[in-house]
């Protein structure tokens, strides 16, 4: 069983859309399994989602260096209240050599306002993630895992096995910010202050094409053919530890209209796994489904974890916890 950890998508949460006939070589096509048979799932490819680039040469914005990219980013995302995009993640384990990709869906608010009407849910600024499918070599297993994070709980719910775990991570009262780079489990690269990168990340603007090779020629071809901005970011000295990557690569869309949203995103991780984010169907600034946010506790036939801060604090200290773990 493969099982999803939390520290695989650090920090790279927003990435692509695409159109054309460009296939995504990390989840390549495999042979047929079954001759004569039905016909199996085709992997995704950039080339079936008919929304996820339009193949229009619009006039582009150009950036002569990191600064004025992260200047326009600034801008950009006080424009952001919500996003949705479907999205594939491709994992490659660095000492193993083996490759996962799982597929599923991204929904992230960052404006308080979205559900302040909703007297039910407690959901002010943050995102959910659902996984629907694992890609491991021929095998394909069909998932219903979701995940939340609201800057305090990081809930993980697996709907097929019936468990719910949830972490707290920080105490009543307080939160971290759920989008900032470095900052949560799955920090988000948009929305983000210039002068925060520059105080915790060195900067640079690379060509476009630079650091695709280990995910085959699809998304080298798509950033080369397009010309995405991208940018690198790398932990400056008392900042690795808190960030937990090594670099993060985020390619941005620089057309007109599409509000710099990131492309692709890359994260080399401190054991040198790499991690490659794709997004498309993106939608920014509708209505999103409040069940995704739903992190209530499941009925009693569920298997229930429960890890407060507290009681992990006192079992670092050597104490024991007298809190409810279930």
């Amino acid at each position: 069983m493969h099982r999803f950890s939390t520290r695989h998508l650090a920090p790279a949460l927003l990435a692509i859309g695409a159109s054309g006939s460009i296939v995504l070589q990390a989840v390549a096509t495999q042979p047929p399994t079954n001759p004569g048979g039905p016909p199996e799932p085709r992997p995704r490819t950039l080339g079936d989602e008919a929304e996820l680039i339009d193949m229009v040469e619009d006039a582009r914005a150009e950036f002569d260096d990191a600064d004025g990219l992260l200047d326009a980013l600034e801008e950009a995302g006080l424009e952001l209240e919500t996003f949705e995009a479907e999205l594939t993640y491709v994992k490659i384990n660095a000492l193993a050599g083996d490759r996962q990709t799982r597929e599923g869906r991204l929904y992230l608010v960052n404006d308080e306002s979205v559900f302040a009407d909703d007297a039910e849910l407690d959901f002010q600024r943050g995102f959910s993630i659902v996984f629907t499918a694992l890609d491991v070599g021929d095998r394909r297993d069909e998932l219903n895992e979701r995940y939340i994070f609201d800057g305090r709980w990081l809930i993980e719910i697996n709907e097929n096995a019936k468990q719910f775990n949830a972490t707290e991570v920080m105490p009543e009262g307080e939160r971290i910010d759920p989008l900032r780079i470095g900052e949560g489990p799955f920090p988000v690269p948009i929305g983000q202050k210039k002068a925060d990168i520059l105080e915790r990340f060195e900067a640079e603007l690379l060509e476009t094409e630079d650091g695709l090779s280990a995910f085959g020629p699809g998304p080298r071809t798509l950033a080369e053919r397009f010309g995405f901005a991208q940018l690198r970011l790398v932990p400056r000295p008392g900042a690795a530890e808190e960030a937990d990557f090594e670099e993060i690569r985020i390619w941005y869309d620089t057309r007109p209209g599409k509000a710099l949203l990131p492309i692709m995103v890359r994260v080399v991780d401190p054991e040198f796994d790499e991690s490659l984010i794709v997004l498309g169907r993106r939608k920014l600034n509708e209505p999103l489904p409040r069940d995704v946010f739903d992190a209530r506790l499941p009925g009693p036939d569920w298997a229930r974890h429960i890890s407060r801060l507290r009681e992990r604090r006192e079992l670092e200290a050597g104490g024991r916890p007298d809190g409810d773990n279930r």
